[in-house]
Order: structure tokens, then sequence, then C-alpha cells
């Protein structure tokens, strides 16, 4: 929800065409979370783009997610990089890219 808020403050949100989600799970069921959760925070009012969730088996215990959304032509509109928290909670660690020049 945090992502997709973000890219609709920056005017961003309907430029994206196709969100990118690497994810670093420490359990077996952060996968199909990802892929319901990039459904489901997605606006209403926003034409959904296209998404692929990329597993990375890291072999330690950091629960980590990278969303990155791009343009039409490919270009990164904005990067964010969330790890858990003791209590399981995603919180933001990163951040790079805010329009096309980033």
């Amino acid at each position: 929800m945090d992502f997709a808020n973000s890219l609709d403050r920056e005017d961003l949100l309907e430029q994206v065409v196709r969100l990118e989600a690497t994810v670093y799970p420490s359990g077996e069921g952060s996968l199909f979370g990802v892929d319901m959760a990039l459904q489901a925070a997605w606006p209403a009012r926003a034409t959904p783009p296209s998404h692929e969730v990329i597993l990375v088996r890291a072999g330690g215990e950091l629960e980590a997610v990278q969303l990155s959304a791009f343009d039409s032509v490919g270009r990164p509109l904005l990067r964010r990089r969330y790890v858990a928290d003791c209590s399981g909670r995603l919180r933001s660690v990163g951040r790079s890219g805010s329009g096309h020049g980033a």
C-alpha cells in the first residue's frame, strides 16, 4: 500500500505499466502474499499494471521485498525496499528513483 501511495503522491500512478517485486523470503507463504498484496493495494481508479514476482532464495532469516515500477518503455519510475521488523511487519528501508531521470 505504501508503494502505491508513493506513486500516487508523485503523480506516477498512471504511468506505471509494469511492477516487479523481488522477494527474499524467510518462509514459504511470502510469494503468494506479495502477489495478492500487489493486486489489493492498487487503487481501483487506476488501471492495474502487469506484475511479476521474483523469488530469491537467500538462505537467511531476513524477509525482504524490493518493489520497482516501470513505465511503458521500461524506465524505472520508483524503487523501494522493505524489510520485516521483529513483529513481521514490512517497513521501508530504501528508495530510489522518482521520475524518468532517476
